[in-house]
């Protein structure tokens, strides 16, 4: 199976890496703008760079895994879809507009062609006792979900320069709302869609970027359910966690601490912890899941639809908050 990366830097590598530890046979092409040695690791195999775009799609790969700077991505989506019949695999954020995104949507249901959004946080088993719990309605009408996430940006890549990097730069793509824009989606799978979104956003802190640092995002969606969320890039402790509200019991989520309790009247709470939780599991997950849709001609979720619904979403959130 042909693969071709557009971007390989850390993220794409762990998917080359998970690609790798699949077992199957694939054969790596990358369209690589900056053209830098890839680490050690990979020297026993082969990866065929590309200077030129053009060039790059011209070997009609079977998948293509967009992992590059949101801003990059937005341009190449439309070519990727036109000019193959490539599945995808897209990065979060995956865009930087929605602007003809309906159509490419379009052509790729139409065609029967698989995406999914690397929004791995869907894979961890905490996510998916949140959704559990609320299917069966253990916390019985829901009435409002808190989600908050803080990192500081200089450490999460400890190697580079946060500066150099598509994060701290506006014309890349970046700021804290895209780029947490997994929060945004956390909510989405659990609660569908929002009619209403409200942002403040701001610089507050010393890093030396162009984009909103903090975000506060309120949101009602059509379920009915408020929805609000905390993100930053300033948080010298990192933290991941929610809160969902019922009107009978209370969800409580930890995405780093990897723990997972239900509150409900008159009873112990129920705790879950997963100890022994590998985060790269997470990736690895979604590289299998994206391979078996391929293999059962199956759809992915999140796919292309559900990524353009959840960026549309932070785009309104971050417009309203630059007003």
């Amino acid at each position: 199976m042909k693969i071709l990366f557009i971007g390989l830097g850390s993220i794409g590598q762990r998917h080359l890496r998970n690609l790798l530890a699949t077992g199957q046979k694939f054969e790596f092409h990358a369209y690589r703008k900056r053209g830098l040695p890839l680490p050690k690791e990979f020297d026993s195999i082969t990866v065929v760079a590309h200077a030129q775009l053009h060039e790059a799609i011209g070997v009609q790969p079977e998948i293509v895994f967009l992992c590059a700077p949101p801003m990059l991505q937005t341009e190449v989506l439309p070519h990727i879809v036109k000019e193959t019949k490539a599945h995808l695999f897209i990065e979060k954020p995956i865009a930087v507009s929605t602007d003809g995104m309906e159509a490419l949507c379009r052509v790729m249901e139409m065609q029967q062609r698989v995406s999914l959004i690397g929004y791995n946080l869907r894979f961890h088993p905490v996510h998916r006792l949140v959704a559990a719990a609320l299917q069966t309605n253990a916390i019985g009408n829901v009435i409002s979900a808190r989600a908050s996430v803080g990192q500081y940006l200089p450490e999460w890549h400890p190697a580079e320069d946060y500066r150099q990097g598509y994060s701290a730069n506006s014309n890349m793509g970046g700021g804290a709302v895209l780029d947490l824009i997994h929060e945004i989606d956390l909510l989405y799978s659990w609660f569908g869609n929002a009619d209403t979104v409200k942002a403040i956003t701001a610089r507050r802190s010393h890093l030396e970027m162009d984009v909103e640092d903090t975000a506060e995002i309120l949101m009602r969606f059509n379920t009915g359910v408020i929805g609000s969320i905390h993100v930053d890039y300033v948080q010298r402790a990192p933290f991941r966690n929610g809160m969902i509200i019922g009107d009978e019991g209370t969800i409580l989520y930890d995405l780093l601490k990897n723990r997972f309790e239900l509150l409900q009247p008159g009873a112990a709470p129920q705790v879950e912890d997963f100890e022994g939780f590998v985060r790269n599991d997470m990736y690895l997950n979604e590289i299998k899941a994206l391979l078996a849709a391929i293999e059962n001609k199956t759809a992915c979720v999140p796919g292309l639809r559900n990524g353009m619904e959840v960026l549309n979403i932070a785009l309104k959130a971050k417009q309203d908050g630059g007003n």
